[in-house]
């Protein structure tokens, strides 16, 4: 069974926890490759690489390269900026990556590239809110990027409700959306 936010893939789990990030972002990729326009199976790869970016001081990232983790990245968002920016939950998922860590999706190191990413999460972010205003994942990774909203404050107490049906594995990613939408504290 998948979720609507990240769909199974089988072994996925098993190689983030044995660290093998290298072999999850290849395995991940190819299955893309064979999928390309599979906006599910393009979102697997992209968070696979964003959670291992923003990790980066945090695991064993020897024999890991970082530069290839940041292009399979910003291969993936390019993408799906080009042909998924009409999907809610790319524009959710991806959106919100982009509203964390603009710097992880920035090709130089202007001030300029920086303002255009972080534009630009806020308005995936409010595009996928406004096209699915009941989803109230959607909602609370919107209205999260403003101070002491009442809307986040009320979303948080109804969202317990459907994270267990909308987080269905143990992945890295979906540990991180579980604990940012039950508002625990992480490092990211």
């Amino acid at each position: 069974m998948n979720s609507m936010f990240f769909i199974n893939i089988i072994g996925l789990e098993e190689l983030e926890k044995a660290g093998l990030w290298e072999e999850a972002r290849k395995m991940l990729l190819s299955k893309w490759k064979k999928n390309v326009f599979d906006v599910q199976f393009l979102i697997r790869v992209a968070t696979e690489c964003w959670i291992v970016l923003t990790n980066w001081c945090l695991i064993d990232t020897n024999g890991l390269d970082y530069r290839t983790f940041k292009e399979t990245l910003l291969e993936t968002t390019k993408f799906g900026l080009d042909n998924f920016y009409n999907n809610s939950l790319f524009l959710c998922i991806i959106g919100y990556m982009i509203s964390i860590n603009p710097a992880s999706f920035c090709t130089d190191s202007s001030d300029d590239d920086y303002l255009f990413w972080e534009n630009k999460a806020k308005e995936m972010l409010y595009l996928a809110h406004t096209a699915n205003p009941e989803n109230m994942i959607f909602k609370k990774l919107y209205y999260g990027q403003f101070p002491k909203n009442s809307q986040y404050e009320e979303n948080s107490i109804q969202i317990q409700l459907v994270l267990s049906d909308e987080f269905l594995q143990n992945t890295s990613i979906e540990k991180y959306f579980k604990d940012i939408l039950t508002d625990k504290n992480i490092l990211i």
